[in-house]
């Protein structure tokens, strides 16, 4: 049983016996405390029930909290896998957003339309839409090849 329905005894020791308990000297050993419940305490139809000390529920709440602890790390570290597994599908998604884009379609088209080594110069005989188009090729896998390098997309995502 639990809460106000338990009460504690003190069981002094043989020392404790000897002098009166109104000495100062009555309470220099540290006493045992057993809980007993009304049960016991009324009496259980002749059986006797077995009492726990303090020191025994004690180590009992130590191995619970230490469950708990241990039971809030893998928690945790469930937690910490799932959002790696969430952050992956946002970064996935917004690559495809990326790849999808209409912007990204027309300036690969028209890189696509220059000749092999162009030189800058001829790139910019062509027109803005070019340089534009250029300049947005670029950026779009420069910043894949930065979230790939500092691992916070896979490579099979940018593949």
């Amino acid at each position: 049983m639990s809460g106000p329905w338990l009460r504690a005894q003190r069981i002094h020791s043989s020392t404790d016996m000897l002098t009166p308990p109104c000495s100062p000297n009555s309470w220099h050993m540290a006493p045992t405390v057993r809980l007993f419940s009304l049960a016991q305490t009324f009496g259980t139809r002749g059986r006797r029930v077995q009492t726990e000390t303090l020191e025994q529920v004690s180590s009992y709440a130590d191995i619970v909290s230490a469950l708990a602890v241990v039971g809030g790390i893998a928690f945790g570290l469930f937690q910490l896998s799932e959002y790696r597994k969430q952050r992956r599908h946002v970064i996935a998604a917004e690559l495809m957003r990326t790849f999808y884009s209409v912007d990204l379609a027309d300036a690969v088209t028209l890189v696509r339309r220059l000749p092999d080594h162009c030189q800058a110069h001829e790139l910019r005989q062509r027109g803005p839409e070019y340089e534009r188009a250029a300049v947005i090729v670029n950026t779009s896998f420069e910043t894949m090849g930065l979230l790939v390098f500092r691992r916070t997309a896979d490579y099979d995502i940018v593949e």
